[in-house]
């Protein structure tokens, strides 16, 4: 069976507090490091391709976007961390029964952390 992957953008995976605070420990490793933004990044996973309206609704499930970020500036690095291979997380878990709840035929919904 073929799986259709659909990405959304969710907003800011951590308070600023702890951004910066991640930034300043990242920054004594590698001082070139400037900035750094945290996002969050839904992967979901559905036997056929979500309809224009699933796509909608799905996003405003995730309160996110359907079209992820994708624009990289100058020597910007874009880093992807999710939970390990062959596991499902807690989180994965209930995201997924929700959106059958709601109808939306899924497989499931991972969240995972875009460091940039």
């Amino acid at each position: 069976m073929t799986v259709q992957i659909s990405t959304f953008q969710g907003g800011a995976a951590f308070s600023p507090f702890k951004t910066q605070r991640l930034l300043q420990t990242l920054q004594q490793t590698a001082p070139s490091v400037s900035g750094l933004l945290t996002l969050e990044v839904f992967l979901v996973a559905t036997a056929k391709p979500l309809t224009q309206a699933d796509t909608q609704r799905m996003a405003r499930l995730l309160n996110a976007t359907a079209t992820p970020n994708t624009d990289l500036s100058g020597n910007q690095a874009v880093w992807w961390v999710s939970p390990r291979l062959g596991t499902v997380s807690p989180w994965a878990s209930k995201a997924s029964d929700i959106a059958r709840n709601c109808g939306l035929a899924v497989q499931r919904i991972e969240r995972l952390i875009e460091y940039r």
